[in-house]
């Protein structure tokens, strides 16, 4: 039987080994591995960010779109899924709620944002 403890390594375990497959471009064996460490912890706001990047290089809009939402609502400082997420929208023609993600982003530290919304935002 795990404890509480084992469970959050094995998460992060997890997550590491999505980290390392994502890396070597084996994204739906990231997949699976980010989805095995939001299994072991529904509240791993990273997890749901990282899995929403894979999904996202794999042109899955609708399902990244979802993971950030996920990862900001567990984690509402998280910058870089401001920024993603606000990708996703500009693209898909909601541009009003991406420029609002790309400031928010910005306000958050996300540096690489202010480059993007220049470009989006002008």
């Amino acid at each position: 039987m795990f404890t509480e403890n084992d469970t959050l390594k094995k998460a992060i375990e997890f997550f590491n080994r999505g980290n390392l497959e994502k890396l070597l471009t084996n994204y739906d064996i990231a997949i699976t591995y980010f989805n095995k460490s939001i299994e072991l912890n529904p509240d791993f706001a990273e997890a749901f960010y990282k899995r929403g990047n894979v999904k996202f290089v794999l042109e899955d809009f609708k399902g990244a779109l979802a993971d950030y939402d996920e990862a900001i609502r567990l984690n509402p400082k998280l910058a870089e899924a401001y920024h993603n997420r606000g990708l996703i929208k500009y693209n898909n023609g909601d541009k009003e709620n991406g420029r609002t993600d790309f400031t928010i982003a910005a306000k958050l530290g996300c540096f690489k944002t202010y480059d993007v919304r220049k470009g989006y935002c002008n």
